[in-house]
């Protein structure tokens, strides 16, 4: 594995966070917008991808805290390599 491909999967992951970082402050909004209208069962979606969002956001970080670790020769026990999602 090349230094190169640790420093790509690195800038796809920091991009991944920033993307959804935005994603979820969208869909706070929305949630926020439907509560006002007293929407629900469109409120209870849209909190359910909400959840989602973040949830991703923790995996990536997961996966950037790997691949960091891994660059500088220090990795951590992890499941990404045994599950093949490492994507090294």
């Amino acid at each position: 594995m090349t230094t190169r491909r640790h420093e790509d999967a690195i800038e796809m992951e920091l991009r991944h966070i920033r993307e959804a970082v935005v994603w979820i402050a969208k869909q706070e909004e929305i949630v926020v917008r439907l509560d006002l209208m007293g929407s629900d069962e469109l409120e209870l979606l849209a909190r359910e991808r909400l959840v989602h969002f973040r949830k991703f956001v923790a995996l990536a970080r997961e996966r950037l805290d790997y691949f960091e670790r891994k660059l500088s020769g220090n990795p951590p026990e992890s499941n990404w390599e045994a599950t093949g999602v490492n994507g090294l």
